[in-house]
């Protein structure tokens, strides 16, 4: 993946379109708290992510089991 950002970092555009969602909903993610953002010291006008979060965004995750409670009785 080409990173576009210093070693070990990639921005969030490049970040995006590899992990394949939408850039707003990865801005979202950051926005949030969800996902930790920095500045690019080459130029702060660019959000870098770092690869390691990004990588593991695309590494499927356990979803919680559903609980199904009994109604009436």
């Amino acid at each position: 993946m080409n990173s576009d950002g210093p070693t070990g970092f990639v921005t969030l555009t490049a970040a995006a379109a590899w992990v394949g969602i939408a850039r707003q909903t990865l801005a979202g993610r950051v926005r949030l708290g969800l996902l930790p953002s920095f500045s690019d010291p080459r130029d702060r006008r660019f959000v870098l992510l770092r690869l390691s979060d990004v990588e593991g965004m695309s590494t499927p995750q356990p979803r919680p089991a559903h609980r199904v409670d009994a109604v009436g009785g």
